[in-house]
């Protein structure tokens, strides 16, 4: 069994101030036995800051933070699923 897997969306792609970064994901195919999976961006080397959420229920954390509740609710996102996410840092100084 694989154990704590990341993979990379963006490669090596450095994300600077200023900018407006989006990615559409397909979910092609999920694991039978463990279908979760955590989406989202993290800071240089893998730290902090952290921005994540789940394909099981849609619920999101940032950094060491307990995880929030979807304000519309639990969403399960599955294969077949598009997954939109956009990183803004126009406002970052």
């Amino acid at each position: 069994e694989d154990q704590g897997w990341v993979i990379p969306v963006g490669g090596s792609l450095r994300l600077t101030k200023g900018g407006v970064y989006r990615w559409t994901i397909c979910i092609e195919r999920k694991c039978p036995t463990r279908p979760q999976l955590q989406l989202g961006v993290h800071g240089l080397s893998h730290g902090q800051p952290w921005r994540l959420f789940t394909t099981s229920r849609c619920s999101w954390s940032r950094d060491d933070e307990p995880w929030q509740d979807r304000p519309g609710g639990d969403r399960l996102i599955d294969e077949g699923s598009f997954v939109h996410m956009e990183v803004d840092l126009r406002g970052v100084k």
